[in-house]
């Protein structure tokens, strides 16, 4: 087995890579982590689904109950305000670690990787499994976990942790999303007499008022709260003197675990009636929820407890991840999101993640592997 990285260094190396999606080109973080987890003893597919663009999917052990380690190798772009740190340099300062992926989410791969070669000898053949999924393409949709999905290179597993940043506190779930698009169709005439023609844009605005109070029923959840719809794009009309023949409006919908989308779509074409020409879904991903007395959530909690020496909340995130499609795709797992990166540094200018954070995160994830190799 080569060497054990150092789990800071290793993030220094990947956040060095720009992984920066569009265009994502998570080939060259993929390979440095296919090597290690390979020299570890792990059976590795690198799975290619587009040019550059590669998952890595790492498994040890036997068949006796899965434990499943799961993050993304891109970052969002660096933004157009200056930085005061070269954003791909890794660079400390005061004990943080600057750059794009620091916190979203380099520092939680390269513990996670790190933790799982640590523990590698513990998963024999006839024992519990330790599985990687490393995915590329999330921060657009988390295509890359969907590949996987749709390869059918993802099975059952009994548990799920996510090294999203959430400075070391572990998340029990999260809130699903629905992105849509509802396109309403008119006819085109001359902006002088707008008579002869039938404008789209109005109609859209008309759809856009009946959104306005649109109807949850009262649902709510005890820690993630109330599903929330909010208009987020308007387009119409390609020249001042012309009346729009079509206009489009874009949704985010932020639903509960337990609502049922199917049922929840059926409500909005009720409700935006026949002026409604189409309804088109740019991404579906469900909400997810793991109760707190969940024997893999209690756990989690002893070990960061453990670890940190602060106590664990009951706590959600505000952001979806690949969680979503890992939940539906490996038979509801008990899932929790944790992870090393600062949860208000992501996407941020002069991103940065504390150094400890990461050391933390690699002997949490280091005991949590070992724990379920032992039967804990």
């Amino acid at each position: 087995m080569s060497a054990i990285p150092d789990s800071v260094e290793l993030t220094r190396v990947l956040v060095a890579m720009d992984t920066v999606n569009p265009p994502g080109n998570e080939e060259c973080v993929a390979r440095v982590l296919a090597e290690l987890l390979q020299s570890a003893g792990f059976d590795v597919l690198l799975d290619e689904f587009a040019p550059g663009r590669s998952n890595v999917m790492a498994r040890k052990g036997g068949g006796e109950g899965t434990l499943l380690f799961s993050g993304h190798m891109d970052t969002v772009p660096f933004g157009s305000a200056p930085w005061s740190f070269d954003p791909l340099s890794g660079e400390i300062v005061d004990g943080r670690m600057f750059g794009r992926g620091t916190s979203d989410m380099k520092s939680g791969l390269a513990a996670m990787v790190c933790a799982a070669m640590r523990a590698a000898s513990a998963f024999g053949p006839n024992g519990p499994s330790l599985q990687l999924a490393l995915t590329a393409a999330e921060e657009t949709g988390c295509k890359g976990v969907a590949a996987l999905r749709d390869r059918g290179l993802l099975c059952p597993v009994r548990a799920v942790l996510i090294a999203e940043p959430t400075s070391n506190r572990p998340r029990l779930g999260h809130k699903g999303v629905l992105w849509l698009k509802a396109g309403t169709k008119g006819r085109t005439a001359h902006a002088s007499s707008p008579e002869l023609g039938d404008n789209a844009l109005l109609k859209a605005l008309d759809l856009a008022e009946r959104l306005r109070s649109f109807p949850f029923d009262g649902q709510s959840h005890p820690v993630l709260g109330e599903p929330s719809l909010a208009l987020t794009t308007f387009q119409a009309g390609a020249s001042l003197n012309c009346i729009p023949d079509r206009a489009e409006i874009g949704l985010d919908i932020r639903t509960i675990p337990g609502l049922v989308h199917v049922e929840l779509l059926g409500r909005l074409r009720q409700t935006l009636g026949p002026e409604l020409e189409a309804l088109e879904v740019l991404d579906d991903q469900q909400g997810i929820w793991t109760e707190p007395d969940d024997p893999w959530a209690l756990r989690v909690f002893e070990v960061v407890e453990g670890v940190t020496g602060k106590p664990c909340r009951v706590e959600g995130i505000r952001y979806f991840t690949d969680g979503s499609t890992l939940w539906e795709a490996c038979g509801q797992p008990a899932t929790v999101i944790l992870g090393p990166g600062e949860e208000g540094q992501a996407h941020m200018t002069d991103e940065f993640c504390p150094v400890e954070n990461i050391r933390q995160a690699e002997e949490i994830f280091t005991r949590l592997a070992l724990g379920w190799a032992n039967g804990n």
